[in-house]
């Protein structure tokens, strides 16, 4: 399956403020069967989720760190997704964003692990989370090119939350040629003890009298 090394991908536009699935009854009825797997089904992970969540739950954030390990695998340099804590990073941003927008992302997770819903719309059987990894990249590949909208669209707002979070992890940097946000104010260099940069060129702002 493509990975974000191979397309570019980002989070959600303007999650904050909407909806982040625009999908007709059928989809939301997905959805509700999503919400309902959480009920009837818990992940069969052996990730333990860590005890500050802020937005999801711990069986929601144990299929998430499954799926950013398919999204963002380890290899060629790059650190592995639960390395970074991708899954605790999303959890981190879905804090800040409206609670229709959360509500759906663990609908969709939801889905994505219910054996009910794999076996009717995958034809497999047995959850997300308690197949291996190149099964788990095979559903979700699926997911990515599938004829139903709630799935297509599911898999991009997941893969598209994961890859922002992973990429912009400092740890990612070097292996995509990014330096790191400016420093401004040479923050970086005076928490790491060194002296302040010199200016690499003239002031914006002439001295008096300069011309």
């Amino acid at each position: 399956m493509t990975t974000p090394r191979e397309a570019q991908s980002g989070a959600p536009a303007s999650a904050s403020r909407r909806r982040l699935l625009q999908v007709g009854l059928g989809g939301a009825a997905l959805l509700g069967l999503g919400g309902l797997g959480f009920w009837l089904w818990r992940p069969h992970s052996a990730r333990v989720a860590p005890s500050d969540l802020k937005a999801l739950d711990a069986g929601a954030w144990q299929i998430l760190a499954a799926v950013a390990a398919c999204i963002c695998p380890e290899g060629k340099g790059f650190p592995s997704a639960d390395t970074i804590g991708v899954a605790s990073r999303v959890d981190a941003l879905l804090a800040g964003l409206h609670p229709t927008t959360v509500s759906e992302i663990r609908q969709l997770l939801g889905l994505l692990e219910n054996p009910a819903s794999g076996l009717l719309l995958d034809g497999r059987i047995g959850s997300f989370s308690g197949a291996d990894s190149e099964t788990q990249a095979k559903i979700l590949a699926g997911w990515r090119d599938s004829d139903i909208a709630v799935k297509r669209a599911g898999f991009k707002a997941l893969s598209g939350l994961c890859a922002s979070v992973y990429y912009s992890h400092p740890d990612v940097y070097a292996h995509v040629g990014y330096p790191g946000p400016p420093d401004y104010g040479n923050v970086r260099r005076k928490e790491a003890g060194a002296a302040p940069a010199a200016p690499a060129g003239p002031t914006a702002v002439p001295a008096e009298g300069a011309r």
